[in-house]
């Protein structure tokens, strides 16, 4: 969002021939990244990537099996069952010191659930139906959570994830060999991981929607698109708008009716998956894909990834952070605006 604060691209009402209200221009990014009625860049299926990075948790269906546990996590999400409380409950099976040297290390031993600190620790607030912010009146973005609710989320991400034995939460690609290799029954990473490294794992696993808040919540899944992801803006330099605008609408149609359907069919869903089920999940995972300005637009003393700075220490609760660094995130969100 640099080079839109910067004045740098060209407000998308000013391009011919681009219609926004497409099926090729991700609908959630419009509505999130459209600010004031100027619209400046969004995610769209020319610059498809975003599939790759839609937060997502596989699971190992046979080690959960072996360790004794019946529960089926597809039926659980199918029923509105596959809450947070309910994957701790089993995750909690899946420590085991493989090694018998005395220490849980997640280069030799088995985790219940693993992931990246600026993955899981990020999407949790998302996955549980809470986002950084809402609009006012005028439709202009404001730093607006549910404080009690986001405080209760991290409350029990620290107590029931990041600081137990059986749950390994910190950067690194051992998350990934972790689960690759057998070691793990959960692990919370995005789609593309398993085109680019599970796909080459002789471990049978499945993909499932990250957990809700409670059973109250539904099917209602939300899966956070990585802010990682490429996204399509045309800089002010440009003096042919009219062609620009024609190839931008031609470029994204042309994804969305073929080069969406050869990754996602082919090289996603086959290639990716290792059941039918799991290609039933991944259509669900898509339509569960969601964006937030807030969290895109960073800067905002780190109110927008609060839940690496709680689990990184940053503060002991939800609440202290707020009151320490809203006013000064507040001021940052309205110099961008």
């Amino acid at each position: 969002m640099e080079g839109v604060i910067a004045g740098a691209y060209v407000e998308w009402g000013k391009l011919p021939y681009v219609d926004t209200e497409k099926p090729w221009w991700n609908q959630d990014s419009v509505r999130e990244f459209t600010i004031d009625g100027k619209l400046y860049t969004c995610l769209n299926d020319f610059t498809y990537n975003y599939l790759q990075l839609i937060s997502c948790t596989y699971f190992n269906p046979v080690l959960i099996a072996d360790l004794g546990c019946t529960e089926n996590i597809y039926d659980l999400v199918d029923q509105g069952k596959w809450t947070f409380d309910k994957m701790v409950e089993i995750a909690k099976l899946g420590s085991a010191d493989l090694d018998k040297d005395g220490d849980i290390n997640i280069w030799w031993d088995q985790y219940g659930f693993v992931t990246q600190l600026w993955g899981g620790a990020v999407d949790a607030l998302y996955s549980q139906g809470c986002k950084i912010g809402s609009r006012d009146e005028n439709g202009l973005p404001v730093i607006d959570f549910n404080v009690d609710k986001v405080d209760n989320i991290y409350s029990k991400y620290l107590d029931k994830i990041y600081y137990q034995d059986y749950a390994y939460v910190k950067d690194g690609v051992e998350v990934r060999d972790a689960f690759k290799e057998g070691r793990a029954l959960f692990c919370e990473e995005n789609l593309g991981v398993a085109t680019v490294v599970f796909r080459n794992s002789k471990v049978e696993y499945g993909i499932v929607p990250n957990p809700t808040y409670d059973e109250a919540q539904g099917t209602d899944y939300r899966c956070l698109v990585n802010a990682a992801t490429n996204v399509l803006a045309v800089p002010v330099s440009n003096s042919k708008l009219e062609m620009t605008g024609a190839v931008m609408e031609y470029m994204a149609n042309y994804g969305y009716e073929n080069l969406v359907e050869v990754y996602y069919e082919s090289t996603l869903k086959q290639k990716g998956t290792r059941d039918d089920t799991a290609f039933r999940m991944v259509d669900l995972i898509k339509n569960s894909a969601c964006v937030d300005f807030l969290y895109y637009l960073g800067n905002l003393s780190g109110i927008d990834s609060i839940g690496a700075m709680i689990c990184s220490g940053s503060s002991d609760s939800v609440a202290t952070y707020y009151a320490m660094y809203i006013d000064a995130a507040r001021q940052n969100l309205s110099d961008a605006i």
